[in-house]
């Protein structure tokens, strides 16, 4: 396939080409292989919510980032490793507005049908489950919820918001348990030329973003020493002193320590064979990096990072029953997959 082939279908991610609208959708049932569950929208992002037996996805819409997008749980049954019900989030009419609002206190609004959901982080606490996830519609924003309830009853509030600064676009968004949000700035737009030519400098292996930091006294700033060949996904772990953060244009996974003095450290890197775009963490604490195959981006794999030994395993080579895979997260004894361009996800055992 030629390259700008390839780009073409690389840039449906951040400008919204709609890949499979018109399509019938089908699924899936394979327990030995993988399966799928339809009805989504570019469901580019997702995570496992452990406490709550859930996975929340990000849907970007087919028209985005001009509108449709939502957000959607589907319950997940980790024994039988099956997707279960899906359901909206938001905008749903479940849904509720917090009266003690987060983030700039500019942001008095939530999103409504003008929303294009991009990369996301939930933090489980003792006491709340917060969720962070990037807007690209109305606004260039990240939209800060937390998730209510438990089985039917589970659903979101809208907690305020973060405005991201000009010229600066988010892909994904990592929450520190003391407010902070770090978001991997991948190019300074999504709506304009720059998107596309902000990719192709990326596969060349230039820089064209970086690590961008916001807490609630001081707002937004570029995190030191972080530039990159299009970052994308990012973690932090659970001591909150390590950064992990996926850098699409150069095939790796970059790991930072977080100064006290505000700045960021490389400690190591992880090659990763293919175009890296998403990370989760695992429940046995490695990382799971998902990405299009260069050469055909509809091909995809996925691989783990152990950063305890530095070694990188790869899980799924080429796969291509569900396309344009982008995401991964370990539900216990499967792995569910979340893509950008298809109208599924799937689920698949380790």
């Amino acid at each position: 396939m030629k390259l700008w082939t390839s780009c073409l279908l690389l840039i449906a991610s951040p400008i919204g080409i709609a890949a499979e609208a018109d399509l019938p959708c089908r699924a899936i049932e394979d327990p030995a292989g993988l399966s799928t569950l339809c009805g989504f929208a570019k469901p580019e992002d997702l995570q496992f919510v452990r406490s709550r037996s859930v996975v929340i996805v990000s849907e970007q819409g087919w028209k985005a980032p001009a509108s449709g997008g939502s957000i959607s749980i589907v319950d997940v049954d980790t024994k039988a490793v099956r997707l279960g019900k899906r359901r909206t989030a938001w905008p749903a009419a479940s849904a509720t507005v917090s009266t003690k609002l987060i983030g700039d206190p500019a942001c008095k609004t939530p999103p409504q049908d003008v929303f294009s959901p991009h990369g996301l982080s939930v933090l489980e606490r003792r006491s709340d489950i917060r969720l962070a996830i990037v807007n690209h519609a109305e606004r260039e924003s990240v939209e800060l919820f937390d998730v209510l309830g438990k089985g039917d009853d589970l659903r979101l509030e809208w907690r305020g918001c973060a405005l991201l600064p000009p010229d600066t676009a988010a892909n994904d968004v990592t929450l520190h348990s003391d407010g902070r949000l770090f978001i991997s700035n991948y190019a300074p737009s999504t709506r304009d030329l720059r998107a596309v030519t902000s990719l192709f400098a990326a596969l060349r292996g230039e820089q064209t973003g970086d690590v961008m930091e916001w807490s609630p006294k001081s707002g937004w700033r570029h995190l030191p020493n972080t530039a990159g060949a299009m970052p994308n996904g990012l973690v932090i772990d659970e001591s909150h002193k390590r950064l992990f953060v996926a850098e699409l244009g150069k095939q790796r996974v970059v790991e930072f320590e977080l100064g006290r003095d505000g700045g960021a450290t490389r400690r190591a890197e992880y090659s990763f064979r293919d175009l890296a775009d998403d990370l989760n963490w695992t429940l046995r604490g490695t990382l799971l990096v998902g990405g299009q195959v260069r050469k055909d981006p509809k091909q995809w794999s996925v691989a783990e990072i152990d950063p305890k030994t530095g070694t990188v395993r790869s899980l799924f080579e080429e796969r291509n029953a569900i396309h344009s895979v982008t995401s991964a997260t370990d539900v216990g004894a499967g792995i569910v997959f979340g893509s950008t361009a298809d109208q599924r996800i799937a689920i698949a055992r380790w």
